[in-house]
C-alpha cells in the first residue's frame, strides 16, 4: 500500500481527442479517489495500479460520458450509449504512472492531438498533450 502522502502521477492515452472531457473528468475523479482516503487501494506495484486505473475507467466512463460531456442532449438511445461504452475502453498498455509521464512527455517526437491526459501529483492540476 501507498502511503497517503506520497504524490501520485497518472496519465491516460485515448486515440479520440473528442472524449477529452470525459477523460479529465475521470482524471478528477481519480484524483479525489486517492485524496479523499482511497489510497489504501494504491500499491507499490505499477502493473497492479494500471489495472486498477483500467478497471475503474472500463466499469465508469460511459458514465463520465453522460455526465459530462453528453448530458443526454444527443445520441441518447440505448444503442448509441451501448456503442460508446464498448468504445470508451483502455487498456494497461494506455495507463502511464509517475516516471513513465515524464518518460514520455520528453520522448514523444510531436503533437499527440490532444490524446494524451495527466494529472501531476504534486500541483494536482491535470494536463492534455
Amino acid at each position: 500500500m501507498i502511503d497517503k502522502n506520497t504524490n501520485i502521477s497518472i496519465g491516460i492515452r485515448f486515440h479520440d481527442n473528442d472524449f477529452y472531457v470525459t477523460i479529465v473528468n475521470f482524471l478528477e475523479g481519480i484524483q479525489k479517489h486517492y485524496t479523499q482516503g482511497f489510497h489504501s487501494v494504491w500499491h507499490e506495484d505499477v502493473e497492479k495500479n494500471k489495472e486498477h486505473i483500467v478497471r475503474l475507467f472500463n466499469d465508469t466512463a460511459l458514465s463520465y460520458y453522460i455526465t459530462y460531456q453528453n448530458c443526454y442532449e444527443y445520441s441518447s438511445t440505448k444503442e448509441d450509449f451501448e456503442h460508446i461504452k464498448n468504445y470508451l475502453k483502455i487498456t494497461k498498455d494506455d495507463v502511464l504512472i509517475g516516471e513513465e509521464i515524464s518518460e514520455y512527455t520528453t520522448k514523444r517526437d510531436g503533437w499527440d492531438n490532444s490524446e494524451f491526459h495527466y494529472f501531476f501529483g504534486v500541483t494536482g492540476q491535470i494536463y492534455t498533450i
